[in-house]
């Protein structure tokens, strides 16, 4: 039996094993934080972006219209002249977007 790679391990850190960190790093940045900044970015182009007429939905489920827009907030119109002013880091996504359903 061949116990020399045994023991070269018990020494301490190789350049095998930097490597293989090396390569699970990347391949954790590459399925997970990467796809996470690419969302985040689109999320928050689409806040400076929302102009007046646009539909919204709100992290707390309201729907509207915008109706105004300020340097940090808007003002959406919910139902029947209901008038809501809500920072723009609340909003979700456009309302105008077709979700797809899940399978």
């Amino acid at each position: 039996m061949n116990f020399s790679i045994l023991a070269a391990g018990a020494g301490g850190l190789d350049i095998t094993t930097l490597v293989m960190f090396g390569l699970m790093f990347g391949v954790f940045w590459w399925f997970i934080l990467r796809p996470q900044n690419q969302k985040r970015k689109a999320l928050e182009e689409e806040r400076e972006n929302v102009s007046k007429g646009t539909k919204i939905i709100t992290i707390g489920g309201i729907h509207g219209t915008v109706v105004a827009v300020e340097e940090t907030t808007v003002v959406i119109e919910v139902k029947d002249g209901t008038k809501m002013m809500v920072d723009k880091t609340a909003l979700t996504f456009n309302g105008e977007q077709q979700i797809e359903p899940q399978k």
